[in-house]
């Protein structure tokens, strides 16, 4: 099967021949693997082929007269002072190269953006993390106008890409931290009061190009999984396993049928700290769980450098090769 055949159809629980694959890691442990796959340094691609990854990643690039730049908005008490080149606009872009950048990976599954679409950690960079979680509880008038400038500038961004591609996109990626290591970060109420309408005219917008949604959250976020679901999340990324009721078992039981986990294999013991042969089993597992799709297989975040290269391999080697009976 094509990559995208294989992605399809296992969303959407139809025969495929393996399991898809994603990785996601360091510089550090990429450098190891471009070495071990004899692959030049920096020629991403063909290190992807070599893992049996099954995404491309396509996104414009930045125009060269809007400069990466620092704004802080923590000391700003009236959303009148927010200043205007707070967060990027969409016209900042250049997306002269997306119909290209499709055409180079067709055949791949086709991935717009990387967790742009958020309104904690984003905020977070201009406000301070301490200072967002008080606008939260607070309601501050300064975080919801954020909040809005946010969720216009990269609606119009995703818009813009999904224009470009004409239909060539096949996943769209938002994302935000919504759990910590023991529950949600903040309740469904807020949720649902603060972002939940952003998020359903986001998924709204990309299933009507043709894109599947794809939500990055680390950490315990199983409360808000049917909400997600509601709102028309296709892909749960990453999925800290580790984390309070997330245990793959349970999200399968519970979650199954209803919505594609992306990632689970834990990046925080099982990769770095565990043998060869518990990567192997808890590989095997996932494959024997969702043997008939709803399992985008890669770590539960960046693989980083302190884990061990045969855990990374087996990993992605068992994964290429092991069919469930």
């Amino acid at each position: 099967m094509k990559p995208i055949e294989r992605v399809l159809a296992a969303i959407e629980r139809k025969p495929f021949d393996r399991v898809p694959i994603r990785h996601l890691a360091d510089s550090e442990v990429n450098d190891s693997l471009y070495d071990n796959y004899c692959i030049e340094r920096g020629d991403y691609d063909s290190l992807l082929d070599a893992l049996g990854d099954d995404f491309r990643s396509i996104a414009p690039f930045f125009k060269e007269e809007f400069p990466a730049r620092h704004v802080s908005a923590a000391d700003i008490n009236s959303p009148g002072g927010i200043p205007d080149d707070i967060f990027p606009k969409a016209d900042w872009y250049d997306y002269s190269e997306i119909k290209n950048q499709c055409e180079k990976y067709r055949g791949y599954a086709k991935i717009a953006g990387y967790c742009e679409f958020d309104f904690i950690n984003s905020i977070s960079f201009v406000r301070g993390y301490e200072r967002v979680i008080t606008d939260i509880a607070e309601l501050n008038p300064v975080y919801l106008k954020l909040v809005e400038i946010r969720a216009e500038r990269v609606s119009a961004y995703i818009k813009n890409i999904l224009l470009a591609a004409g239909g060539e996109i096949d996943i769209v990626h938002f994302g935000e931290d919504l759990g910590t290591q023991l529950n949600l970060m903040i309740s469904m109420d807020t949720f649902d009061g603060l972002f939940a309408d952003h998020y359903k005219n986001a998924f709204a917008t990309a299933h009507a190009y043709g894109a599947k949604t794809m939500l990055h959250s680390c950490g315990s976020v199983w409360k808000a999984i049917p909400r997600l679901i509601e709102l028309g999340l296709d892909i749960l990324d990453v999925v800290q396993t580790n984390a309070a009721g997330m245990e793959i078992e349970r999200l399968h039981a519970m979650f199954g049928s209803g919505i594609c986990f992306a990632g689970t294999m834990c990046v925080q013991n099982v990769l770095p700290f565990e043998s060869k042969e518990t990567v192997e089993y808890e590989v095997k597992k996932r494959l024997e769980l969702f043997s008939r799709g709803g399992l985008i297989l890669g770590p539960s975040h960046l693989i980083n450098k302190e884990t061990p290269l045969e855990n990374i391999l087996a990993m992605y080697k068992t994964a290429n090769e092991y069919r469930p009976i």
